[in-house]
């Protein structure tokens, strides 16, 4: 708005009669004055990220073998340089393009190439790839990730960079996050970089992403702000009522939901795909919960490890949960054993397991139980 302002401003004091088309190329033409073709490649590479600092900047420039030290200027570095940009603004702590100059410039290379538009944020994807797996080894447990703060801000950007690069396994990469971070309650890992790319939509439109990425992201987007919460309810035992103003209806939200449910057996193994399977079979057919179950419950076997033995436990626990509430005891019965296995010292796992005797009239064993939970708490 300012610079359109300006423009605006410019023409009238020239006594020019106002084009309102040519704004936006006047604007382009404005922030590209002055820049040679290096200068200009190193913005568009800058406006392709949420934010920047040196060193993030640094990589960009030299994985596109500019040299950091002369590529924008003989006296200043590329980094320091781009902050002596009239449209980089300070913010937060962090450096970026005004919003007006990034959609200017990330248009710019889009349209120049889109395969090169793609490739660096590809370059950006696999950059906070690497400092979250620094932060946190790829092997450890899903707890000691989503529970490092540093670990979710760098996923969040990675996936922000995966939707714009990475087509369909960025759409996967995305929903998996989505479900396991649902699971842990963490989520700003999956809201930080939808937030970002539904605001930048009402500019562009979803124009820059991969065309089915866009799709998907516009379809799901009531499920995704009002269905978060019901992710891990049976839509036959909640009910939406607005205390103040209207929604989408618990139709609507449930069928953005259904959306990420299709691409569940296309999800790599581990915590994405187990809580996505989990929170399918409360909203499948009787006869089709039970097999859902069984693939979550091999998903948990692919998760389970000692480190974290109370997580691991949960994984089974809640299984035999949802295996009860269907009465298929024997299963359910299985599943809190497993869970003990790992963790024995839960009074909920210990009373649950004695309900699930009981319904299968193994009293004896059901009291046995009962004491456990007692005598833990």
């Amino acid at each position: 708005m300012p610079y359109y302002l300006d423009w605006i401003r410019n023409q009238k004091e020239k006594k020019i009669e106002i084009d309102f088309s040519r704004g936006n190329q006047a604007i382009v033409e404005l922030l590209l004055q002055g820049l040679n073709t290096k200068q200009k490649q190193i913005v568009q590479l800058a406006a392709c990220c949420r934010w920047f600092d040196r060193p993030v900047i640094q990589y960009l420039i030299q994985r596109k073998s500019i040299n950091f030290e002369t590529g924008a200027s003989d006296n200043l570095n590329c980094f320091d340089w781009l902050n002596q940009c009239d449209f980089v603004e300070f913010v937060e702590g962090r450096y970026r393009l005004d919003d007006v100059a990034r959609d200017v410039f990330r248009m710019s290379l889009y349209h120049e190439g889109r395969s090169q538009f793609r490739e660096t944020h590809e370059l950006l994807a696999k950059y906070f790839e690497q400092l979250a797996n620094k932060e946190v080894s790829p092997d450890s447990p899903p707890p000691a990730k989503y529970d490092n703060a540093d670990w979710r801000e760098y996923t969040a950007e990675f996936l922000y960079h995966a939707l714009f690069a990475r087509r369909d396994e960025g759409q996967r990469q995305f929903i998996s996050h989505l479900f396991a971070s649902r699971y842990l309650n963490q989520l700003e890992v999956v809201i930080i970089p939808f937030a970002a790319i539904t605001a930048e939509a009402s500019v562009e439109n979803y124009q820059l992403l991969p065309d089915q990425t866009g799709k998907l992201l516009k379809k799901i987007t009531f499920g995704f702000i009002f269905g978060w919460f019901m992710l891990s309810k049976d839509p036959a035992k909640y009910e939406i009522n607005y205390e103040n103003g209207t929604g989408p209806s618990k139709d609507k939200i449930e069928a953005a939901i259904k959306l990420c449910f299709d691409q569940v057996d296309s999800l790599e193994d581990g915590l994405g795909k187990y809580a996505a399977l989990l929170y399918k079979s409360l909203r499948s057919r009787s006869n089709q919960r039970v097999h859902l179950l069984q693939q979550a419950k091999a998903q948990a076997e692919i998760i389970a490890s000692d480190s974290n033995p109370e997580f691991s436990s949960s994984l089974f626990f809640n299984l035999g949960n949802v295996l009860g509430n269907l009465e298929r005891y024997e299963e359910a019965l299985k599943s809190f054993d497993q869970a003990l296995t790992i963790k024995d010292d839960d009074p909920d796992l210990w009373n649950n397991r004695g309900a699930a005797l009981g319904n299968l009239e193994r009293y004896e064993e059901a009291l046995h139980s009962f004491d456990k939970a007692l005598a833990i708490q």
